[in-house]
């Protein structure tokens, strides 16, 4: 069986830590978007960025970064 990576946003919350703790339970690798490494506004470097990770699922539970918020 393939290995099962999930990429999951907003770590550094409250929702997506349990979500992640779920689903390393349940057989998943875990794939952290730190958006002060990567942001978002480059196509190119996510596009790199998922090429690398082939992540099979996206759980996106961030919020957006306070200029998006403005």
């Amino acid at each position: 069986m393939p290995e099962r990576r999930l990429l999951l946003t907003g770590l550094g919350g409250t929702l997506a830590p349990r979500i992640a703790e779920a689903a390393q339970r349940a057989g998943w690798k875990i794939h952290g978007w730190d958006r002060r490494r990567l942001a978002t506004e480059d196509a190119g470097a996510v596009r790199a960025a998922l090429d690398v990770m082939q992540p099979r699922a996206v759980v996106h539970a961030a919020t957006g970064s306070a200029g998006w918020a403005a």
